[in-house]
């Protein structure tokens, strides 16, 4: 147990319980951990319990928690994800409770921060080996609607959404991938697991002054990079698709090519007679090589 895991259980406040307390515990907590929060706990009870005046109503509110909290884990191990669930509830201001705001990663809404800090600490209860990078990317799509304007541009097509997609890491390198957006109103993780082995490689190609100015776009089944000089980068979901043809991908279609075939996508899937045909389930850079070798 690092040093810094130790401290936040020796020093359990409202807002480290509430870290703790992710509306949906992913992974089980190993016994030594458990052991170190309920020991963590029952310690700030008593200390709670002891006569004095509290200066504010939050004060009351967390000894209140942390008494429920420490009565619950009682109950074993096996009731761990409920009980973390049912307690999570009666945290005020906190963690998903908390209001949007701006993040330290830009325009990143304060509660999509909270949710990827909740999951790296939850890692490191739980001996994750995989560490969630620092920046997330905000996700870009096309608007359809806008296909039939005149002189089309990747820019004029393309539309923010409320999402932001965050790179899981394996020993600093690109592994997997995170995706935070609104669902019914209110954000959550949409996508958790997704192959990302060869997206900072991409990166890397579509920004190598490290600008931060190449967008992320989603677009069919598959993620590109728009370079600040309209390039069109396709990130391949694996290092296997990489490695079958890394020419492919290392080199970028140009800005008019990659409208040029998301007009044709759009015609041929509003044409097509089978109802089970997916818009853009070819990507961009793979379908322009395999038209070019007919």
């Amino acid at each position: 147990m690092d040093d810094k895991l130790r401290d936040i259980l020796d020093e359990l406040d409202e807002k480290q319980t509430s870290i703790l307390l992710e509306n949906e515990m992913y992974y089980d907590v190993d016994k030594a951990a458990l052991k170190r929060i309920k020991a963590s706990v029952h310690k700030r009870v008593r200390a709670d319990q002891k006569p004095k005046v509290f200066k504010n109503k939050i004060l009351i509110s967390a000894a209140a928690v942390l008494l429920v909290f420490a009565t619950l884990l009682s109950f074993g191990s096996d009731n761990i994800s409920d009980t973390l669930k049912r307690v999570f509830d009666y945290i005020p201001g906190y963690g998903m409770n908390s209001s949007p705001g701006k993040g330290s990663a830009g325009e990143i809404p304060q509660q999509v921060l909270d949710m990827v800090e909740n999951r790296r600490v939850m890692n490191s209860l739980t001996k994750e080996k995989y560490t969630i990078g620092e920046k997330g990317y905000r996700v870009n799509h096309i608007n359809f609607d806008k296909l039939d304007m005149s002189d089309p541009s990747l820019e004029k097509l393309m539309t923010e959404e409320e999402q932001w997609l965050f790179i899981i890491e394996n020993k600093g390198s690109s592994y997997l991938s995170m995706l935070i957006g609104k669902y019914q109103g209110k954000y959550d993780v949409l996508m958790y697991g997704g192959g990302a082995e060869m997206f900072y490689h991409t990166l890397a190609l579509a920004d190598p002054l490290k600008t931060g100015k190449a967008d992320l776009l989603a677009y069919g089944g598959d993620y590109y990079f728009i370079s600040e000089e309209s390039q069109v980068y396709q990130i391949p979901d694996t290092r296997s698709q990489y490695e079958r043809n890394p020419s492919l991908f290392d080199h970028p279609i140009s800005e008019k090519i990659g409208v040029d075939l998301i007009l044709a996508n759009y015609d041929d899937y509003m044409n097509a007679d089978d109802s089970e045909s997916k818009l853009g389930a070819v990507g961009l850079v793979e379908q322009y090589h395999e038209e070019q070798s007919k």
